[in-house]
């Protein structure tokens, strides 16, 4: 695609995105007590654990809320934002407290370094440039420790990959390498034959 089919809105993640796929988007695995949905929180909880030892975490682009309530029933000090109105209203009963709604870019509710954690999984390849710059920076500014991202790392040469909510484009591996290189390291990078990284960064000393 040489344009973008749905330009980034917050918008877009609405209720045919959360539960009827449209524009690329979930099906009933989005359901709390979906096996599917049970079996990906279990997977980000030990990517996250696997890390070492931390109290609280910070979910970007938290959708329903239910990793923030997964990792809180796990004993963490866990919190959620995400762009889409419909999905914070919408949250997860349980989950309601722990979620709030933030404009994709800054979190002047957060104090620097409030949580050991800051993960997205899934999320940074819908932010466009130069929305996702900033996001990063605030990423920095809120985590003391590490910082978790899970994305697809592809060089297509497309202007635009596909639909996922909104029109996304791959980024590099470089590119996510670089991402965080302001405050932080690289420390692990796990990858399938899918090209799907899981990226962990850490604090530089």
């Amino acid at each position: 695609m040489t344009t973008p089919e749905h330009p980034y809105n917050p918008s877009l993640f609405d209720a045919d995105y959360y539960g009827n796929r449209a524009r690329g988007g979930f099906g009933p695995e989005i359901q709390w007590d979906n096996p599917d949905q049970q079996n990906q929180l279990a997977i980000k909880f030990a990517v996250c654990d696997s890390g070492g030892p931390y109290e609280s975490i910070l979910f970007v682009g938290c959708a329903l809320g239910a990793e923030p309530l997964y990792f809180t029933q796990h004993g963490k000090h866990a919190r959620g934002i995400d762009v889409s109105a419909w999905a914070i209203e919408n949250a997860l009963p349980d989950a309601k407290r722990l979620v709030r709604l933030f404009d994709g870019e800054t979190m002047p509710f957060f104090e620097d370094m409030q949580f050991d954690v800051v993960a997205a999984f899934d999320v940074l390849t819908l932010v466009p440039s130069p929305m996702v710059d900033k996001l990063t920076k605030e990423m920095q500014r809120v985590s003391r420790k590490r910082i978790i991202v899970r994305g697809i790392a592809r060089e297509t040469g497309n202007d635009w990959d596909g639909n996922d909510g909104v029109s996304f484009k791959y980024k590099s591996l470089k590119q996510w390498m670089a991402m965080f290189a302001d405050q932080f390291v690289l420390e692990l990078d796990g990858h399938n034959d899918r090209h799907e990284h899981t990226i962990t960064f850490v604090r530089k000393s």
